[in-house]
């Protein structure tokens, strides 16, 4: 697992709500882009960014899954809400 860094599971803080907090701001802020600024560009990118960064999640997902309480803290807490 190139790239993750050694130590325990965080399960506190933000992460006692959702497993992703950096990509669910992220996201959320895409939809209120969307919503308080309608350009065509947004309407087009918006959507395309909140797909990836969905995509990424779960790719990132599957390289959690070998860490020891993972398994456990994902069927606790949902992916992004």
């Amino acid at each position: 697992m190139a790239g993750l860094q050694e130590g325990p599971l965080v399960t506190s803080g933000v992460y006692s709500a959702t497993r992703n907090p950096q990509y669910l701001g992220f996201i959320l802020v895409l939809a209120g882009w969307l919503v308080g600024w309608p350009t065509v560009l947004v309407v087009v990118f918006a959507p395309v960014l909140m797909l990836m960064y969905w995509r990424l999640c779960r790719t990132e997902e599957r390289e959690l899954l070998g860490l020891p309480g993972y398994g456990e803290y994902r069927a606790r807490l949902p992916l992004l809400l």
